[in-house]
């Protein structure tokens, strides 16, 4: 067998897969830099957001392989939740810097630049103090469906006689775990999903491209909020293994952001066509 007990080779396989394409779409983002006039924000942003999430997965490969059942925050373990977490800080202001940033002072703007990175140094406090919620004590059991619940097993340890891991835990109030970094991340996509959804009337022009790139984009979070959804199903309700579970999200995940990657990029390219029409008038 190659890797730790209880590796997980086809995670890291689908991982692999898109920290490829996560790398791929960034090369592709960069090669934008001459559409980025009067979106220079979106341009760096986003950019960093892809960075991001192709180093997560990357990670993911080793952590998949090497520490799937991690019982403390290991150095890699932190580096992996630190990277997992620049997602749910960075894209609502890559949705800010697509769709608000034109109407926005700079002030405010760098207002809220401060207080994300401030939001990411304290998660990273947190996952470095291995900080319990709970103190130790066992948390109510989290409702996914009517029927099925959440209950505090070791989901991905239970086959190898592991009854605590800091990944497959769920519930957990450890702050260095995979469950609290889950729950950031839907916070984050409800955040988005609701500036998305403005975003959808903030203009008279229903047909506009902005309008109908904000559809597709609240489309995405919804189902990227569904997919969340439907690993948790999947676990709780016993009806597919923590693997096949996260090869299916991640399956999943890659179609949403090859689907959000075209329409932040029609709206990139959209602001030099505004930027060339103003310098024309």
């Amino acid at each position: 067998m190659v890797g730790a007990i209880g590796a997980r080779p086809s995670n890291s396989v689908t991982d692999l897969l898109l920290s490829i394409e996560l790398f791929s779409l960034l090369f592709l983002w960069l090669r934008e830099w001459p559409n980025a006039k009067g979106r220079h924000e979106l341009f760096v942003s986003y950019g960093l957001n892809l960075l991001g999430a192709a180093s997560w997965c990357a990670a993911g490969v080793y952590i998949h392989t090497w520490e799937p059942l991690p019982q403390e925050a290991t150095m890699s373990w932190q580096i992996f939740l630190n990277l997992g977490a620049t997602t749910p800080w960075l894209f609502p202001l890559v949705i800010r810097d697509s769709f608000y940033r034109a109407d926005m002072s700079l002030s405010l703007a760098r207002k809220q630049d401060i207080t994300v990175a401030c939001l990411a140094l304290l998660y990273a406090l947190l996952v470095s103090s291995s900080f319990d919620f709970a103190k130790g004590q066992s948390l109510e059991p989290v409702p996914v469906t009517p029927w099925h619940f959440l209950d505090g097993s070791s989901y991905g340890g239970q086959p190898f006689g592991v009854d605590f891991d800091l990944l497959s835990v769920m519930p957990s109030a450890r702050t260095d775990s995979q469950f609290v970094l889950s729950i950031v991340f839907m916070a984050s996509n409800f955040l988005s999903g609701i500036l998305c959804v403005n975003a959808c009337y903030k203009s008279k022009d229903a047909d506009g491209l902005e309008q109908r790139a904000a559809r597709r984009l609240t489309a995405g979070v919804l189902s990227m909020l569904a997919n969340c959804h439907l690993l948790a199903v999947l676990v709780a309700g016993r009806f597919a293994s923590s693997t096949v579970a996260l090869d299916i999200f991640h399956i999943a995940q890659g179609i949403i952001i090859w689907v959000a990657f075209v329409q932040l990029r029609l709206i990139l390219r959209e602001g030099r066509s505004v930027a060339h029409a103003v310098k024309v008038e």
